[in-house]
Protein backbone atom coordinates (compact mmCIF):
# COMPACT_ATOMS: atom_id res chain seq x y z
CA UNK A 1 0.00 0.00 0.00
CA UNK A 2 1.61 3.80 -0.89
CA UNK A 3 0.56 6.32 0.95
CA UNK A 4 1.81 10.15 0.38
CA UNK A 5 3.18 12.59 2.43
CA UNK A 6 -0.29 14.93 2.73
CA UNK A 7 -1.93 11.71 3.83
CA UNK A 8 0.45 11.00 6.46
CA UNK A 9 0.08 14.69 7.50
CA UNK A 10 -3.52 14.50 8.32
CA UNK A 11 -3.32 11.42 9.92
CA UNK A 12 -0.90 12.89 12.23
CA UNK A 13 -3.04 15.79 12.87
CA UNK A 14 -5.59 13.59 13.56
CA UNK A 15 -3.95 11.67 15.72
CA UNK A 16 -2.39 13.99 18.25
CA UNK A 17 -5.57 15.75 18.36
CA UNK A 18 -7.70 13.16 19.25
CA UNK A 19 -5.13 12.23 22.06
CA UNK A 20 -6.26 15.80 23.29
CA UNK A 21 -9.69 15.72 22.38
CA UNK A 22 -10.91 11.92 22.32
CA UNK A 23 -13.59 11.55 20.00
CA UNK A 24 -13.30 14.09 17.44
CA UNK A 25 -14.43 12.79 13.72
CA UNK A 26 -11.57 12.60 10.85
CA UNK A 27 -12.64 15.51 8.40
CA UNK A 28 -9.46 14.84 5.37
CA UNK A 29 -10.80 18.64 3.85
CA UNK A 30 -10.15 20.76 7.38
CA UNK A 31 -7.27 18.81 8.36
CA UNK A 32 -5.64 19.63 4.63
CA UNK A 33 -6.68 22.96 4.35
CA UNK A 34 -5.22 23.37 8.20
CA UNK A 35 -1.85 21.23 6.95
CA UNK A 36 -1.87 23.93 3.99
CA UNK A 37 -2.23 27.09 5.98
CA UNK A 38 0.35 25.88 8.24
CA UNK A 39 2.66 25.10 5.65
CA UNK A 40 3.76 21.75 6.88
CA UNK A 41 5.08 19.47 3.60
CA UNK A 42 6.22 16.70 5.73
CA UNK A 43 4.78 14.44 8.60
CA UNK A 44 8.30 14.86 10.79
CA UNK A 45 7.56 18.66 11.23
CA UNK A 46 4.83 17.50 13.67
CA UNK A 47 6.14 14.17 14.53
CA UNK A 48 9.07 15.70 16.33
CA UNK A 49 7.10 18.84 18.15
CA UNK A 50 7.60 18.48 21.53
CA UNK A 51 4.57 17.80 24.01
CA UNK A 52 3.29 21.37 24.89
CA UNK A 53 3.64 22.40 20.73
CA UNK A 54 1.93 19.42 19.97
CA UNK A 55 -1.11 20.26 22.54
CA UNK A 56 -1.11 23.84 21.20
CA UNK A 57 -1.26 22.33 17.80
CA UNK A 58 -4.48 19.89 18.74
CA UNK A 59 -6.13 22.98 20.31
CA UNK A 60 -5.42 24.96 17.32
CA UNK A 61 -6.82 21.99 14.87
CA UNK A 62 -9.69 20.98 17.28
CA UNK A 63 -11.32 24.63 16.92
CA UNK A 64 -11.12 24.52 13.23
CA UNK A 65 -12.59 21.15 13.60
CA UNK A 66 -15.62 22.92 15.97
CA UNK A 67 -15.74 25.90 13.60
CA UNK A 68 -16.23 23.32 10.19
CA UNK A 69 -18.98 21.29 12.09
CA UNK A 70 -21.06 24.28 13.38
CA UNK A 71 -20.51 25.47 9.57
CA UNK A 72 -22.35 22.27 8.28
CA UNK A 73 -24.92 22.32 10.92
CA UNK A 74 -26.44 25.87 10.03
CA UNK A 75 -25.93 24.69 6.36
CA UNK A 76 -28.10 21.32 6.84
CA UNK A 77 -30.36 23.50 8.88
CA UNK A 78 -30.48 26.92 6.30
CA UNK A 79 -31.09 23.48 3.72
CA UNK A 80 -34.00 22.29 5.30
CA UNK A 81 -35.59 25.29 6.05
CA UNK A 82 -35.55 26.49 2.40
CA UNK A 83 -37.23 22.94 1.50
CA UNK A 84 -40.15 23.74 4.26
CA UNK A 85 -39.07 21.64 6.69
CA UNK A 86 -38.18 22.09 10.00
CA UNK A 87 -35.12 21.63 12.03
CA UNK A 88 -35.19 20.14 15.69
CA UNK A 89 -34.38 22.30 18.52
Amino acid sequence: MCVCESDLIKMKLHLITRRYYPGIKYNEAVLGQFADDLGIAFEKEIRDLGEPEQADLATRVYERLSEAASGDRTVAAEAGRTRGSTTPA
